[in-house]
């Protein structure tokens, strides 16, 4: 879920998607220059209700301020899934070894 918002925030911000999808994302772009402006922000509807919250143009600007801003300045659809996936398999390979006896998951996972 994480990763498919993060790609749509690139293609919003980099005005790759569908002219749809730009409804309710607003870009920070204040007169000066300012650490939200640089690192290439969407603004945060403010929500009354926590059940709000999951509204795409609330949820999907929290997850792309989070990412790193080396990453947004990245031009290329391609490389910018590529460095995102491979934080990912890095988290993976930092998570300890199963240690259920007979994981059908992990013996999948050989197979």
């Amino acid at each position: 879920m994480e990763y498919n918002s993060k790609v749509i925030g690139w293609k919003i911000w980099h005005e790759k998607a569908p002219e749809n999808f730009y409804e309710g994302y607003e870009k920070i772009a204040p007169s000066r220059n300012t650490r939200s402006a640089i690192e290439k922000n969407f603004k945060v509807p403010y929500c009354k209700k926590a059940k709000m919250e999951v509204a795409s143009c609330y949820s999907l600007s929290k997850c792309w301020n989070k990412t790193e801003a080396e990453f947004k300045n990245t031009e290329k659809l391609r490389e910018f899934k590529g460095k995102i996936k491979s934080i990912y398999f890095e988290r993976y390979l930092q998570e300890p070894p199963c240690k259920i006896k007979n994981c059908l998951a992990c013996s999948a996972a050989i197979l």
